[in-house]
């Protein structure tokens, strides 16, 4: 109940900070990005995850929580730049809500490169996407 309550009342500031933003361009109008992210893009991205509470259900640093794990570099629905832009914008089945209406075009894209940013150089193992049980040894 006090987590349920937690998201109501952040998505509620959200929208109300964001009330008078444009509409956004569909993720299709950007242009597939080649070139590495800028790191004053990542360092925005790092204060918008927090401050739209994306940790709530990303868990903090993208470690996974209730929504898939970003730092593994497995993507359900793909990892390059548009395809990003496309879950936090429009949303995906089962649980991403679609954030482009409530926040601007520029701050999604520097939370594109806060999210591409995470999976740098790890090799994380972390459950499959297939649905199968995985068996695991030890306690």
């Amino acid at each position: 109940m006090r987590r349920s309550l937690h998201l109501v009342v952040a998505a509620l500031t959200v929208s109300a900070v964001l009330v008078f933003s444009a509409k956004r361009p569909a993720a299709a109008s950007l242009p597939q990005a080649t070139a590495p992210t800028v790191s004053r893009d990542v360092a925005a991205g790092t204060r918008l995850f927090v401050a739209y509470n994306c940790g709530d259900c990303h868990g903090a640093g993208g470690s996974g929580a209730m929504g898939p794990s970003l730092q593994d570099n497995r993507w359900r629905f793909g990892g390059s730049d548009t395809e990003i832009y496309a879950s936090i914008a429009e949303g995906r089945p089962e649980g991403m809500p679609a954030w482009g209406p409530k926040i601007p075009r520029g701050q999604v894209l520097q939370l594109v490169a806060y999210v591409r940013s995470l999976g740098d150089g790890k090799d994380l193992t972390t459950e499959n996407f297939t649905g199968a049980t995985v068996e695991r040894a030890g306690h």
